[in-house]
């Protein structure tokens, strides 16, 4: 019977990814002209056959493991036998050995070997005649009363009762005929031994459960539709069947014939007829063939699940230790109930009686599908009294998906202190590799931005503890990943938009991350983000010290490009040039430098312009002046602005004979291209010529522009005026502002305006009633002026009261 269950549970998992198979298929089919290949091969992985096959391979690892770690106990237990002991405690006592032989426990010795294998039967074994004698059943009301309704197939009672008829007319002839008639529905593997057929029982499980893991309510109930509205009802399984044995024959050794014709109450009625007492693991083989029938009712399931497993527990409460609820029980029946039969409830149910029940060894795959019930019910209250059993009470650790699914509940609370104090818990428990506390952490990081009713969650705050976290955790040997920073910075990097203040705790990050993670590869995202924050808190130490790690791995390991973008680099010098850190930027081109030739000469222009600037601000005229000349070795085409900044460097730094030089050399050919001196090269000549006092030179650079019809700057017009003041006093003065308030596109500053203020009106810091009246008069004598000196009038009024 049981070998008939095992053969039955792999026909029904074949023959239900058969059929999700052809389903995909048709799906595959009416997708296929739409999808690329990428896509199409997704499918093809994401069918049933492929997840069962990735679930059931997993779990025969687990079991392998799990079976290999339990058999070295073994091993170890069985290397002292009760021969050694009782001679240790002998010696122990001054007692010769041989008054073994008076207490009888050489036959003990030889009776008492158990065999060790999962089948549970209680078997003891003599060394006279290898006969396997049975102890007698537990009394059960499943096994010895007349068979209840609500726990088997309601058709096939009458069957059941002749059956039963037929036993009882002719005891010893009927067993022949039903041995023989299961012999003809099922040829069971010759020379199979117990732990042969143990392990074919673990494997009908393992497939069982895995069925159950990559299946949905769903998938099973297209399959009892088919079944309920298909026309000849067991007869469609049947030719289901026939197909299923020619489209599959020759590919399975052993399995070639159909799974026998068995019911499981017609195993119960002779395992009860013969005292015969079920195991754990025969009860879960019989769990297991009933949530995989892909011919029975949800309903049916239900009953029958829910019977078999209360005579496992009256058989547990009355000493039964091999026939009482293990981990592998509940995690059949808590699989079925919240996948293939909806009824989480019932999960939930069966989770927290085995959380109570201290005598079940837990394992993290039960736990994991105990909480995943919780999870589909959203019962918080629940999954934190298994959680809490779990960490206190039970002497096992919970596997990394159950902290995450427990995590994820309370991320739909938005429980972010206690899902902060639950990490801190497990991390001082020493629960998490660090591995596993990477990828919880990741995942508490993708903290929901909005509730459940659609409210923004800020969580800037919270974020910040996490940064807190990991920098504890970057001075220690064991670093958190590289991909876990990455993924709090992104996250801070979206708080940043709405609150500026997280942009310094991102630099600070990306410095810890430069620090502590010395050779580690930093991917475009992250050096793009570091340089952002650089930007934003105006630190471009932070950005010289980004792309230099990213132009480093860039040229030594083969990456693209992409990873040092060209804005990133001219975002990074621009912030050198605001804050007139020429050190940083030139740390940053010698990084680019080390790229070659992978930009093109138009942006290589730029960030040399940048650079140049920068040292222009600095002050450093000869580092400008190099930056010039380097640019025109290249064959790049600075302009007016470069050469402006470099002449005002020059001037600066009183280098007049190297400015007036670079000025003349201006307009000669350079790679057959003019530049003409514009407006910033005139100021800075200008600007040279004022400080040396040299008034004819000045007015005559004036009378140049003028010829070349370039319109002064403000700056311009300011040192002209001085020019002329000293030249010919205020008339000279008056005479060139006319001349200038003539000119288009010219505009006065509020600068010049003074200027020419003190110039025209030396009293009016003493007497402004004085000025006054000279505007007015100004004003009285053009009728032009008049408005404007009115204007002028009520402006220094306010002015005056302001002060």
């Amino acid at each position: 019977f049981l070998d008939g269950f095992a053969q039955a549970i792999r026909w029904n998992v074949d023959l239900m990814i058969k059929q999700q198979h052809h389903h995909h298929q048709q799906e595959q089919a009416s997708s296929a002209e739409y999808d690329d290949s990428q896509q199409q091969e997704q499918r093809r992985n994401n069918s049933l056959e492929e997840r069962w096959k990735r679930a059931y391979r997993m779990e025969q690892e687990r079991f392998h493991r799990r079976t290999s770690i339990r058999n070295a106990r073994y091993r170890r237990r069985e290397q002292q036998s009760v021969q050694h002991l009782w001679d240790e405690a002998l010696r122990s006592a001054n007692l010769p050995p041989e008054t073994i032989e008076n207490n009888g426990l050489a036959e003990t010795n030889i009776q008492e070997r158990e065999s060790n294998n999962d089948n549970g039967r209680k078997l003891q074994t003599t060394v006279r005649n290898q006969e396997l004698v049975t102890m007698d059943a537990f009394s059960s009301p499943i096994f010895q009363l007349p068979l209840n309704e609500q726990f088997f197939i309601t058709d096939m009672e009458d069957a059941l009762e002749q059956f039963q008829a037929e036993i009882d007319d002719s005891e010893s002839t009927e067993r022949h005929e039903l041995k023989m008639e299961f012999e003809l529905s099922y040829e069971r593997p010759r020379n199979t031994t117990v732990e042969d057929r143990s392990n074919m029982y673990h494997d009908a499980i393992l497939r069982s459960i895995s069925l159950l893991r990559v299946t949905s309510a769903s998938d099973w109930s297209r399959i009892e539709y088919t079944d309920n509205y298909s026309n000849g009802g067991n007869d469609n399984r049947a030719l289901e069947a026939e197909d299923y044995k020619e489209e599959n024959e020759g590919i399975h050794d052993q399995d070639d014939n159909l799974p026998p014709n068995v019911t499981i109450h017609e195993f119960l009625q002779e395992a009860c007829r013969q005292k015969y007492t079920l195991s754990t693991l025969e009860i879960n083989l019989l769990l297991a063939h009933l949530v995989a029938s892909v011919d029975t009712d949800s309903n049916t399931i239900i009953n029958g699940c829910m019977q078999l497993y209360e005579e496992l527990m009256l058989m547990g409460a009355s000493g039964q230790s091999h026939s009482k609820p293990d981990a592998t029980t509940y995690r059949i029946l808590i699989l079925a109930f919240n996948g293939r039969l909806t009824a989480p409830v019932e999960a939930i149910n069966l989770s927290q009686t085995m959380m109570a029940d201290s005598s079940v060894e837990l394992t993290p795959e039960v736990f994991l599908e105990a909480m995943k019930a919780c999870n589909a019910k959203m019962d918080f209250t629940t999954a934190k009294k298994l959680m809490d059993s779990a960490l206190i009470e039970r002497e096992f650790r919970p596997s990394l998906g159950s902290f995450i699914i427990f995590t994820e509940m309370m991320k739909a609370l938005d429980l972010r202190e206690e899902t902060l104090a639950f990490f801190d818990r497990l991390q001082m428990a020493n629960l998490l590799s660090r591995d596993a506390e990477d990828k919880l952490l990741l995942s508490i990081c993708r903290w929901p931005r909005r509730t459940r009713r659609g409210d923004f969650v800020d969580i800037s705050a919270f974020l910040l503890e996490i940064l807190t976290i990991l920098q504890r955790g970057s001075s220690s040997d064991k670093k958190p990943g590289i991909h876990l920073w990455t993924k709090l910075i992104e996250e801070m990097y979206t708080s940043a938009k709405a609150d500026s203040s997280l942009w310094s705790h991102i630099g600070a990050a990306m410095r810890t991350i430069l620090e502590s993670y010395t050779g580690r590869p930093l991917n475009r995202k992250l050096v793009s983000i570091g340089l952002d924050a650089s930007s934003f808190s105006n630190d471009p130490e932070l950005a010289s010290l980004l792309i230099q790690r990213s132009s480093t791995q860039n040229s030594g390991d083969g990456t693209d490009i992409d990873a040092l973008p060209y804005e990133a680099i001219k975002s990074a010098l621009e912030t050198c040039l605001k804050t007139s850190d020429a050190k940083s930027a030139e740390s940053i081109l010698e990084s680019m430098e080390k790229l070659d030739d992978k930009y093109p000469m138009q942006a290589k222009e730029k960030l040399y312009s940048l650079l140049l600037l920068c040292h222009a601000k600095d002050g450093n005229a000869v580092a400008a002046w190099h930056d010039l000349s380097t640019m025109v070795e290249r064959d790049m085409n600075p302009g007016d602005d470069l050469f402006g900044a470099v002449l005002h460097a020059l001037i600066i730094d009183g280098r007049q004979e190297e400015a007036d030089n670079l000025f003349q050399s201006m307009e000669k050919k350079k790679n057959g291209i003019k530049i003409f001196p514009g407006a910033l090269s005139f100021d800075a000549m200008l600007l040279g010529r004022i400080r040396s006092r040299s008034w004819d030179e000045a007015i005559t650079l004036y009378e140049e522009m003028n010829k070349r019809a370039i319109i002064p700057s403000p700056q311009t017009i300011q040192g002209l005026i001085l020019a002329y003041y000293h030249k010919g006093g205020q008339s000279a003065v008056k005479s060139i502002v006319n001349s200038l308030l003539q000119k288009d596109g010219l505009s006065f500053t509020e600068r010049t305006f003074r200027l020419v203020s003190k110039i025209l009106f030396k009293e009016v810091d003493t007497n402004l009633d004085d000025f006054r009246k000279k505007v007015r008069d100004i004003g009285e004598e053009d009728s032009t002026l008049r408005k404007v000196s009115l204007n002028l009038i009520r402006s220094v009024r306010v002015a005056e009261i302001e002060s």
